[in-house]
């Protein structure tokens, strides 16, 4: 499947919810899921727990990716990656077009567990063979597509008051990763280009602290011509998107405008403990003329202002731009949540409203919109738990309810503008 542009896998953000509002702004990009716990699934598929809360979904968000996380650390967990990945098949509403496995996630989950950047350690090349292997017989015959998202390497060991040199910094050799994932049959491989910090870093900083690196990611697309190559990290427009598929990078400051290598090797430190030599990631790199990736997956700018996709379907694959009004967008997703009112036992109305929290972002009064909408939905919480009567309105009525009086300071000339001229009116 061509994917210029995807959206990344977001624990609290990419959920059912989110991923139909997303739907009503653009309708080409692929969406990922939040990335699934293969021991999760199993644990619930073995005590008869329903998987609705992983898998809910509608046909209006394909084409739709289902990430999922594990098989690292034990035979068991490899044995959970492949049947998690065949119990989601066989149960979602409707089938995914792509299963992607986590081996970039540097979460606590994830270390304990021994998944997600784990897998990339040199020490993991068996167990990440015999996972990967699992599942591509398991399901490969079921799906159009099989990837594995992952970052440039791994620096281990990082302690805050230990000096740090070049061999005290262990690095996942990518181009090794890359060829046993290739070994089993998997042609689609999204990189962070940024190494990932197992100690010393929180999940948060690990998104903004290593230095991006997307020279790395260039040469592995010229090393492995047979593998679609898909650049994730640092992407905050869709017009810098548009720059790196054609093998130009723009930057917002000065500092990101040095050449690669350069801006590579000379950040180090950032408060948080020894210095490091970024650079050292980019020893391996091939000295071939590099090629721009395959394709971009964006992350927080997804979230943080989902109406700046506005034109993605234009840009990126030559369709007709949706451009709704920013009412219809909301009067759209409040008869979704109407339909689906029986899947929504589980989700609080402050869940429901979350992918509305954004949609106003560069707007003017967008800051009054979303205090007006905090506020509402704490009064909310507050007012359930003392008057019966909350408690007999749908969920949808709810939602339009709180919603309809947070827009109220919004003017009405931009709930009513087309959201490609509506920003900044």
């Amino acid at each position: 499947m061509d994917t210029p542009i995807s959206i990344a896998p977001m624990i609290q953000w990419t959920d059912t919810n989110y991923r139909n509002l997303f739907r009503l702004i653009a309708k080409e990009p692929l969406l990922y899921t939040e990335m699934i716990t293969a021991s999760s699934v199993v644990n619930a598929y073995t005590h008869d727990k329903p998987l609705h809360g992983w898998i809910a979904s509608t046909p209006a968000e394909a084409p739709l990716a289902v990430q999922i996380g594990g098989g690292g650390g034990s035979e068991l967990a490899t044995s959970e990656l492949a049947t998690a990945a065949e119990l989601i098949l066989s149960h979602m509403p409707q089938p995914p077009t792509e299963l992607n496995i986590n081996c970039g996630c540097p979460s606590n989950k994830a270390k304990r567990a021994n998944f997600g950047l784990n897998l990339m350690r040199s020490t993991e090349r068996d167990r990440l063979r015999h996972s990967l292997s699992a599942v591509v017989k398991r399901v490969g015959n079921r799906i159009e597509t099989i990837s594995v998202k992952c970052r440039l390497g791994i620096v281990d060991g990082v302690d805050d008051n230990d000096d740090c040199d070049d061999s005290s910094v262990g690095c996942a050799d990518l181009k090794s990763f890359i060829s046993v994932v290739s070994s089993v049959g998997i042609r689609k491989i999204i990189i962070h280009a940024r190494v990932g910090v197992a100690k010393g870093l929180s999940t948060g900083k690990n998104r903004t602290v290593p230095p991006l690196m997307y020279e790395v990611v260039e040469q592995m697309v010229t090393q492995f011509p047979e593998i679609t190559i898909i650049l994730n990290g640092g992407i905050s427009s869709l017009q810098q998107a548009q720059s790196i598929l054609s093998g130009v990078y723009n930057f917002d400051n000065d500092d990101n405008n040095k050449p690669w290598f350069d801006h590579a090797t000379s950040q180090s430190g950032y408060g948080w403990g020894p210095s490091i030599d970024w650079g050292v990631f980019t020893s391996q790199s091939s000295t071939q003329s590099a090629q721009p990736p395959h394709g971009v997956m964006i992350g927080r700018l997804a979230y943080n202002n989902p109406t700046a996709f506005h034109n993605a379907d234009s840009l990126f694959f030559n369709k007709l731009d949706k451009d709704p009004t920013f009412r219809e967008i909301v009067e759209d997703y409040i008869d979704i949540t109407r339909a689906r009112e029986f899947e929504f036992c589980s989700h609080g109305i402050s869940q429901l409203a979350k992918p509305l929290h954004n949609l106003f972002k560069d707007v003017v009064k967008d800051r009054e919109y979303k205090q007006t909408l905090d506020q509402l939905l704490i009064d909310h919480g507050k007012n359930k738990h003392h008057n019966k009567d909350v408690g007999s309105f749908s969920k949808a009525d709810v939602l339009n309810e709180i919603v309809s009086h947070a827009m109220a300071t919004i003017d009405d000339e931009i709930l009513d503008s087309h959201i490609s001229i509506s920003t900044k009116i």
